[in-house]
């Protein structure tokens, strides 16, 4: 490890060694804590950050004498539920940072001491996915929650991810699409192989998202009861603005849609579920990878871009 001059460390005991910047004193030599390895709780998948064969591949090129990012994550995540907290915003985090283990050369602790060079690193992938500048602040936002845990947790002497600089947002980067636009999205939906549950289900989420701007987590959380033929109206619960619900009213569009999927949902023996937008495979709703793969394949095939 290198050494640092007294005058950077910081002693907070006599039995314990000082921690300094970016370089965690509590190294094993088994690097495979938080990497599904050696994890006390192993039913839970959020508790490891790498599977066997990602942590033997990362391993082998991992830089000499430097602390692998994953070191403490199983630490992190133990304390995170323990505590209460949301596993929705823990999976988020997980997800980001094994984002960057994959596509960076940010493999270490060490390697995020360089503000610049995360920037760097994030600005490639920004431009190379076409990613708009929300989701690029929230890949920044969620390896910043790692990294200030472990300052708290003095494993380092500062997290230094605060300085990596925000990308401009739009203000608002949903867009209205025209009616002409519309028509040309049903009409891709309706000409793909999927089944006519899929077709339906498409249709009505799109329409809904267009015209309620919903986040994507509150268009997953929608329930059949808050959709209402008999008022005319979907109600979101919104995550954020202290949870309070938002209503909308409904076109005939919207309602056409909503009973053609209603007929589908039933002949298919799905009526019963609770989730408005339920999942081909899966009884416990639609998933957000099934979203994101219908809106890449909108923006690749047509160059709609909505967003959510």
């Amino acid at each position: 490890m290198q050494k640092v001059p007294n005058k950077e460390i910081k002693v907070m005991n006599e039995k314990e060694p000082p921690r300094l910047s970016h370089i965690p004193l509590r190294v094993d030599n088994d690097m495979s804590v938080g990497a599904g390895v050696k994890v006390e709780e192993k039913s839970d998948v959020l508790l490891t950050l790498l599977n066997p064969n990602e942590l033997e591949r990362l391993k082998s090129d991992l830089p000499k004498d430097q602390t692998p990012l994953w070191l403490y994550w199983s630490d992190f995540a133990g304390k995170w539920l323990r505590l209460g907290k949301s596993r929705k915003t823990l999976k988020s985090i997980r997800d980001a940072l094994h984002f960057i283990l994959r596509h960076t050369d940010l493999k270490t602790i060490e390697s995020f001491n360089s503000p610049s060079r995360v920037e760097d690193e994030l600005l490639r992938l920004k431009e190379e996915r076409g990613m708009e500048g929300s989701t690029y602040n929230s890949y920044r936002k969620n390896i910043n929650s790692y990294f200030i845990w472990l300052e708290k947790q003095e494993y380092i002497k500062e997290n230094k991810i605060r300085k990596v600089s925000k990308a401009k947002e739009r203000i608002n980067e949903q867009f209205t699409p025209s009616e002409a636009e519309v028509k040309k999205v049903i009409s891709y939906i309706y000409g793909t192989g999927k089944t006519a549950l899929e077709k339906t289900r498409n249709t009505l989420f799109i329409l809904i998202l267009i015209t309620t701007g919903a986040r994507l987590c509150e268009m997953l959380d929608l329930r059949e009861e808050d959709f209402s033929l008999v008022k005319k109206q979907i109600v979101i619960n919104g995550r954020k603005q202290k949870g309070k619900p938002r209503r909308y009213p409904v076109s005939q569009k919207i309602t056409d849609a909503y009973e053609s999927y209603e007929y589908w949902k039933k002949r298919c023996g799905r009526a019963e579920e609770t989730k408005l937008f339920v999942s081909l495979s899966k009884r416990s709703g639609w998933t957000e990878k099934g979203v994101r793969n219908l809106l890449r394949k909108l923006r690749q095939d047509l160059g709609f871009r909505v967003q959510c």
